[in-house]
């Protein structure tokens, strides 16, 4: 896999001898949470290292994104929000996807533990990161979960083909 700037944008591609340049856009990131400072905080500081990244204030806005936009492969969503919270969001969200627009899940929480918010989805994977974080830690979860969100949306289009 080798991966390209182009025009501020990360395109991946799988190059090899016997095959063309299958080039695929790195998937954007989609960042949920009713405090609209921590929205914009890691929006900047996503935005900065590279990504494509789009933002709602509510779960019932974050549904809609992810039902428009297949290139969604991260959502850093809170836990508590009012009206759906981000466990019921990440529930939602995963059933609304297959494994070709793969969505890889991190939570982020001030008052929830892993075993908590794993009680409530225990049929979804993601990651928890606690309140107060480190951005340092926002990066490394990321990139994990883009990893692999990408070999999942490729290993579903080498089935396809």
């Amino acid at each position: 896999m080798k991966a390209m700037i182009n025009g501020g944008r990360v395109l991946m591609g799988n190059m090899d001898a016997e095959s063309d340049c299958m080039i695929q856009e790195r998937p954007s990131i989609l960042v949920v949470d009713d405090e609209i400072y921590m929205v914009a905080e890691l929006q900047e500081a996503l935005v900065a290292s590279g990504y494509s990244v789009l933002t709602a204030s509510s779960a019932s806005i974050a549904l809609e994104l992810i039902n428009r936009h297949s290139d969604i492969g991260v959502m850093i969503s809170d836990i508590r929000m009012p009206e759906i919270n981000g466990t019921e969001l990440t529930v939602r969200a995963k059933a609304a996807r297959t494994e070709a627009n793969a969505l890889e899940v991190i939570l982020i929480t001030g008052h929830g533990t892993f075993d908590e918010a794993s009680a409530q989805m225990p049929n979804c994977t993601f990651q928890l990161i606690r309140k107060p974080f480190r951005m340092r830690e926002i990066f490394a979860a990321t990139e994990s979960a883009m990893s692999r969100s990408m070999e999942r949306r490729e290993a579903a289009g080498a089935l396809q083909r």
